[in-house]
């Protein structure tokens, strides 16, 4: 079994926290939700443009990361 390179983790992790802090607006996590979607969208996509071990965990973080930004972007419009 090959290791999981480790920014497949990170952006996984990000994207989780920046999903988590978008769904609270209130709070001001909320703000942190833009750097962690970013940071998740741009290890995510590192890892996928090299074809590491970890793929499928990026494309998760990839996703979440995403959807974080997007309902950013909602709450803020």
């Amino acid at each position: 079994m090959q290791p999981v390179d480790t920014r497949a983790l990170v952006s996984l992790i990000t994207g989780l926290a920046a999903f988590m802090f978008s769904m609270i607006p209130e709070s001001w996590l909320h703000l942190t939700t833009l750097p962690l979607g970013i940071g998740a969208l741009w290890t995510g996509v590192a890892v996928l443009r090299e074809g590491r071990p970890g793929m499928g965990i990026s494309v998760a973080g990839i996703v979440l990361g995403t959807i974080a930004l997007c309902t950013w972007i909602m709450i803020r419009l």
